[in-house]
């Protein structure tokens, strides 16, 4: 996965409340041989502790998707929460759903995410 200004994508940081869609999307990506890292966060605390460790290279060469119904929080209040500040602002950051409501897809666009698939993840 390249991004449009050709850094090469290594990471996907992928905020799922749920095992199953982690282990599937795991399968899809083994199955087609799409050799990037999945890194799994429960909840948008472990995620944002989580970048706080990550490197400026670190941030360029990965993107972010955050499940739109987390249990406790919703994907559109982490994009908000990354958007608000100034050392992501160039970071990819999409929202997945298990639903494809245009609803939901213009909210996730409107909150300021740069794109909305569909779950599972599928390279």
């Amino acid at each position: 996965m390249t991004r449009t200004d050709s850094t090469q994508v290594t990471c996907i940081l992928f905020v799922d409340d749920s095992d199953d869609e982690v282990f599937i999307s795991n399968i899809a990506f083994e199955r087609d041989d799409f050799r990037i890292e999945l890194r799994h966060f429960f909840d948008l605390d472990s995620y944002f502790s989580a970048l706080d460790e990550f490197t400026p290279d670190q941030l360029v060469s990965s993107l972010t998707i955050l499940d739109l119904n987390l249990t406790v929080s919703r994907g559109t209040e982490g994009v908000q929460r990354l958007r608000s500040q100034r050392q992501f602002d160039q970071h990819i950051v999409g929202i997945c759903s298990g639903s494809d409501d245009p609803a939901d897809r213009q909210a996730s666009i409107d909150s300021g995410a740069s794109f909305f698939i569909a779950k599972p993840l599928n390279p």
